[in-house]
């Protein structure tokens, strides 16, 4: 594992016991990964390993590994439906171009679905103890959404925001519990 920052420690060997949690993205060959974390997991059977993972859909994320869904380059956004995602005024799918990312629906059940699907089966064949949700924010604030720029009933008010990533947050943690992941 190497550290995102310079100044941030990097896990080796001899500091693993310093770790409770170590989050880290399927990037990568799967046997490379699966190795890594069984390595992990024999310096330090404490420390647990959560595969990165996102509510977003990505162009050059072509196997849903850090979001959600896969991205079929071939098909108009990807082939995902657009009733997945959170659209604009003009009624296009909301892009991130800080972290080049589309916003799907976090309280769209087949959003839901498809995410538990993706982290659950990409954890279990890496390995790994659970799964770490990165941007799951509290308020539309948060979430950098405004209601007069996204169209979606989710992003009309803080209120219904919070129903939606508390009902994200809810199936999503249900579903891995029942799997043995945390």
């Amino acid at each position: 594992l190497s550290a995102a920052c310079s100044n941030r420690p990097v896990w080796n060997a001899s500091n693993a016991a310093k770790y409770q949690f170590i989050t880290l993205g399927f990037g990568g060959s799967q046997a490379t990964i699966r190795s890594l974390v069984a390595s992990v997991h024999a310096s330090d059977p404490g420390t647990r390993l959560l595969l990165y993972k996102n509510y977003t859909a990505a162009s050059s994320d072509t196997a849903g590994v850090g979001g959600c869904a896969p991205w079929n380059s071939s098909k108009p956004y990807g082939g995902i439906p657009m009733s997945w995602f959170l659209l604009d005024s003009s009624g296009s799918p909301i892009y991130n171009s800080g972290y080049a990312v589309y916003e799907l629906d976090p309280g769209n059940l087949q959003v839901q679905q498809a995410c538990l699907s993706s982290a659950i089966s990409l954890a279990k064949q890496g390995g790994f103890d659970g799964v770490f949700f990165d941007s799951v924010q509290t308020s539309l604030f948060w979430a950098n959404l405004k209601p007069s720029t996204c169209s979606s009933a989710t992003c009309q008010s803080d209120t219904n925001w919070h129903a939606a990533m508390m009902s994200w947050i809810t199936n999503e943690s249900a579903g891995l519990h029942a799997q043995g992941l945390m």
